[in-house]
């Protein structure tokens, strides 16, 4: 016998006769000794309270005294319960099940006065043709305008059906402030202007049918204040594919009408993300081609033979997972945020809508697009979960290209809605995979390669903005022989050459970035060149033979005994002549608009940074350390692009003793920009980072990173207007890190072009709300209270994480 509780759980003929039940399945013992029919213990509903709209349009409920005898008799009181008689198509297992058929009545609106009462809601009466046309108000007499902006009101724009408008950020009433449960006080939960943002934010976590609170707002903006709650604990509703094909009673495939142009709007949103956006960019012609391929697999081989998506679906008990399994698992897990990303496309056209403050019209294509990312990032977060038993397999079936390519879709998706609770775990299982041994004779193909070095170069940018947790973190053994050696308790200075020498000429690899085969070749910058700018963080030291090797070969410094800490590899010699880029280069830095050496140069900051963060916690001074910032700044400052790519040429005037630049196209032109913009921001990364320089002496990059922004975005404008097939989408990244440094006393004008600059066409794919947030919050706490902080300081105060690339 089950223990006693006041709850019965017990079969509903025992039930009916008010005793005991011992709780078999399928049918009670008891019943069976008396002969008697098990009714099961399947979910049974009874009729509760009617609610309805009294003259006021408010929600009542109905009494007993008003409802009838035949009412009155199913809602007498305990023990007189009648069991309600319900066919077999309307018993629940679950919870899950009945949940899903309740959740439908939640989304009708109630928009006239014709109802009926329901089991679960207030419905309308009148035809669904009477109600369409008595809902659409003739354009005279609509009591109702756009306003002069267009933007329509969201009550109005539910009352018209307008289901095919966008999500648009909205004008924020004077009048809602005080009661907005987001912006109680300036800077204190999230910006005015980015409210909408947030909210869209919230509603991809929570789902597209949460209703605003505090709790849940906070819960989102601030995770760490809440470990034990899980954030995203709702159930998608899985028949969602339904309305994209289907099999009729022939076993034909039927293809919707929204599925001949989900790889359109996809690939739409694939070109308008990227940095430089053509037509002939890696992306399409190489991953576009392999996700095709893969709807065709799913749609018209493996679909029809299950008849089900049972079997791309791996069980929660499941012990043993085939291989099979988990790579239709994993496919299956890419065809759901491919759709999911075209269907947020989709999304972004149409009429602008105008929300109140503490709710968020969600269209059917974005809501659609939510459900299906939900689902891709359930699937994924399995494979996350179990990387560590499931990458053992040996066989070549490609598992980490699909999980690579699945990690790099879901990162999209994710800064498209501006969700960053998983960016942590997915970088760090993707940056495994990037530094996994490589088989014996493994050629990687050009998908690979291209996947691998976009993965790649988004950790660069995550690990730009990420606090490192110091009680984990480790200096790679590679830097700690090669740079400080003088940390091991084991340390000997006459053997320092010899180790140095040692770990140079072993070493094969330099972390994915300078490893392809790409066109490029770094091109050796010396320690000190002859023009340099002078140095902020120098430190000399006595019998250094630096100013010596300055004004030789670099192929001779090898000779002289001095090789640069910061080499992973002995350095390559130079091309005679840069190379001249094309549309038609199939390079994945092209593609991000910067040079292979740049990156390089970022990741050497931003290891630097890390190292510098750990010596500080411990109290660590290594000797080496000041020599390989003075290194990494020296050749920050002396970068150049023309040592690189050929962009332009120089006209010389003898008449005004002046050189004009040239510039060989509008593509050129628009490289040179990007990468001058980029550059100047990882000056003022770097000088406030390593040495912490004042902001006011790092006014004069700032200056200069904007000037080539403003340049970059007119010739978006120009190339617009000529109807080019050429958009330079540059990085948010420049104006994070430059817009924190800004000195508002002296050089408050770059404030207002800065806000102005992420109101650009070119910035409006993500959001970025986030780093917005950053620096409105530094720039408040500077003009209030005259804190130096940087975009660090924040990102380690709130705790969060950023994805940039």
């Amino acid at each position: 016998m089950p223990p006693r509780s006041r709850n019965f759980n017990g079969c509903w003929t025992c039930r009916m006769r008010k005793i005991k039940c011992d709780a078999v399945r399928p049918k009670c013992l008891r019943c069976q000794k008396a002969n008697l029919e098990c009714k099961g213990y399947d979910l049974v509903l009874t009729w509760a309270d009617v609610s309805t709209l009294d003259g006021d349009r408010r929600l009542i409920t109905l009494t007993l005294e008003k409802l009838s005898d035949a009412k009155k008799e199913n809602g007498s009181l305990r023990r007189s319960v009648a069991l309600v008689n319900f066919p077999k198509l309307m018993l629940y297992e679950t919870y899950d099940n009945l949940n899903r058929i309740v959740a439908r009545f939640e989304d009708p609106e109630v928009v006239h006065n014709s109802l009926i009462v329901g089991p679960f809601s207030v419905f309308p009466l009148d035809a669904p043709g009477e109600s369409r046309k008595a809902l659409r108000p003739s354009p005279k007499n609509s009591d109702y305008s756009t306003g002069e902006s267009g933007v329509i009101p969201a009550k109005h724009h539910v009352e018209n059906n307008g289901f095919s408008s966008a999500v648009s950020v909205s004008e924020v009433l004077e009048s809602d402030f005080e009661s907005s449960i987001f912006s109680k006080t300036n800077n204190a939960y999230v910006h005015y202007d980015l409210l909408e943002f947030a909210k869209l934010t919230i509603l991809a976590i929570k789902g597209p049918r949460h209703k605003f609170d505090e709790q849940g707002m906070f819960h989102i903006l601030y995770p760490k204040f809440f470990p034990n709650v899980e954030s995203d604990n709702w159930r998608p509703n899985d028949t969602v594919l339904s309305t994209f094909f289907w099999q009729d009673d022939k076993s034909n495939i039927i293809l919707g009408p929204s599925m001949s142009t989900s790889m359109r709007h996809l690939t739409e949103s694939f070109r308008s993300s990227m940095k430089v956006a053509h037509n002939k960019n890696p992306w399409e012609k190489l991953v576009i081609p392999f996700i095709k391929q893969l709807f065709f697999e799913i749609v018209c081989e493996e679909y029809p033979k299950a008849k089900s998506w049972k079997s791309h679906i791996i069980g929660k008990g499941c012990a043993h997972v085939s291989r099979e399994l988990l790579l239709r698992n994993m496919k299956f897990a890419i065809f759901c945020m491919c759709l999911s990303i075209g269907w947020h496309e989709r999304s972004l056209s149409g009429l602008k809508v105008r929300n109140s403050i503490d709710t968020f019209f969600v269209n059917d294509e974005l809501k659609v697009s939510i459900e299906l990312r939900k689902i891709g990032i359930n699937i994924l977060n399995y494979h996350l979960d179990e990387y560590d038993a499931n990458s053992d397999y040996q066989p070549q079936d490609d598992y980490d290209s699909y999980f690579l390519l699945a990690l790099i879709l879901q990162i999209h998706l994710d800064n498209l809605f501006g969700v960053f609770e998983n960016y942590e775990l997915m970088y760090a299982i993707g940056d495994f995979i990037l530094k996994k041994p490589k088989a014996p004779h493994q050629h990687m193909s050009s998908l690979e390669r291209q996947l691998r070095h976009t993965f790649n170069i988004l950790n660069i940018f995550y690990e730009s903005t990420q606090s490192i947790n110091l009680f984990n973190y480790s200096i790679p053994d590679k830097d700690q022989k090669l740079k400080y050696l003088d940390l091991s308790e084991n340390y000997d200075l006459t053997k320092e050459g010899t180790i140095r020498e040692t770990c140079l000429s072993t070493d094969e690899s330099d972390e994915g970035i300078g490893t392809d085969d790409d066109e490029e070749i770094d091109v050796k910058v010396k320690a000190v060149a002859l023009k340099s700018e002078s140095l902020s963080f120098t430190v000399n030291f006595k019998g250094d033979k630096k100013q010596k090797v300055a004004h030789t070969d670099p192929m001779q410094t090898k000779n002289l005994g001095f090789k640069s800490f910061q080499a992973g590899l002995p350095e390559k010699p130079r091309f005679s002549n840069p190379v001249i880029p094309s549309l038609d280069d199939g390079s994945v830095f092209l593609s991000f608009g910067l040079p292979r050496a740049l990156l390089r140069l970022v990741q050497e900051v931003v290891h630097l940074t890390n190292h510098k963060n750990v010596f500080k916690s411990r109290v660590l001074a290594p000797r080496n350390f000041p020599r390989i910032c003075a290194e990494t700044e020296d050749k920050i400052l002396n970068f150049n692009v023309e040592n690189y790519w050929k962009l332009y040429d120089n006209e010389y005037n003898p008449i005004t003793n002046v050189a004009t630049k040239t510039f060989i196209s509008e593509y050129h032109e628009g490289l040179y920009h990007n990468v001058i913009c980029f550059h100047n921001a990882l000056i003022v990364y770097f000088k406030r980072l390593i040495p912490e320089t004042p902001i006011q002496d790092s006014q004069s990059f700032i200056e200069k990173c904007f000037f080539h922004m403003e340049k970059l975005i007119t010739l978006n404008s120009v190339l617009k207007a000529k109807r080019k097939d050429l958009q330079f989408n540059p990085l948010f990244w420049p104006l994070l890190v430059s817009g924190c440094d800004i000195d508002l006393s002296s050089h408050g004008h770059l404030k207002v072009q800065c806000q102005r600059f992420w109101k650009a066409d070119c910035f409006q794919r993500f959001n970025y709300w986030r780093s917005k947030q950053i620096l409105f919050e530094v720039w408040y706490r500077r003009e209030q209270d005259g804190e130096n902080n940087s975009f660090m300081d924040m990102i380690r105060e709130w705790e969060i994480v950023l994805s940039l690339g």
